[in-house]
């Protein structure tokens, strides 16, 4: 634990060392709590930021929840109480934002995978197209922003004599059948037939159902 006696002392504090959370006073001498936190949020600092106040104003604790504060802690009651809410808090929120961390480099990672990949990777839920690399506009000649509009039909993607056999694996997915890859006719844009194998996954994407689907050029 690091002490601060004053908003300018805390923030050369921060900006020298690296810490898991910030717990703030609201009434300090020259700069109050709010401004240390609007500060911090200011320089891009994202550390968790914990308002431990007697100041109990309901505005106070909007002001602090809308400029970045992860918690508002009210000073007021017995402290044994007060003590161990404040704890369980700073455990809280600095768990969560690892955890957010964590995902967010997990995230980064599996971007960077699927965009660098030399098979075109896509995301349908629904019967829509939520998420293509940058091979699959490479290979089929449609853009990303085409990929993803309202009107995009997936079927176009699906050569005539190819689309029975992929709306029925499409449906078999739907009952959570896992399937084997399997061999189509892809039509790009400019009319092109391309031979490919698909290998797909049911997943969950944004809490929904969907597929996700690697495509390899035969």
């Amino acid at each position: 634990v690091t002490a601060a006696r004053s908003v300018d002392e805390a923030l050369a504090e921060v900006e020298e060392e690296s810490f898991d959370v910030v717990v703030s006073d609201f009434q300090m001498p020259e700069k109050d709590g709010l401004e240390f936190l609007k500060a911090l949020r200011e320089r891009g600092c994202r550390i968790p930021f914990v308002l431990f106040t007697e100041k109990g104003s309901e505005a106070v604790a909007v002001k602090a929840l809308n400029l970045g504060a992860d918690l508002y802690v009210d000073k007021h009651g017995n402290p044994e109480t007060v003590y161990l809410q404040l704890a369980h808090g700073i455990r809280e929120v600095v768990e969560r934002k690892r955890a957010e961390k964590a995902l967010n480099g997990c995230e980064e990672k599996w971007r960077i995978l699927a965009e660098k990949s030399p098979n075109m990777i896509f995301i349908n839920r629904g019967g829509r197209i939520v998420y293509a690399n940058e091979k699959c506009a490479e290979i089929t000649g449609y853009t990303r922003e085409e990929f993803y509009s309202q009107s995009f039909d997936f079927s176009d993607l699906i050569a005539p004599e190819s689309r029975d056999l992929v709306k029925q694996n499409f449906k078999k997915h739907l009952g959570r059948e896992d399937l084997e890859p399997y061999d189509y006719t892809l039509v790009a844009k400019d009319g092109r037939r391309i031979a490919v194998m698909i290998s797909t996954k049911l997943i969950k994407y944004d809490g929904q159902i969907a597929i996700l689907g690697v495509v390899t050029v035969i």
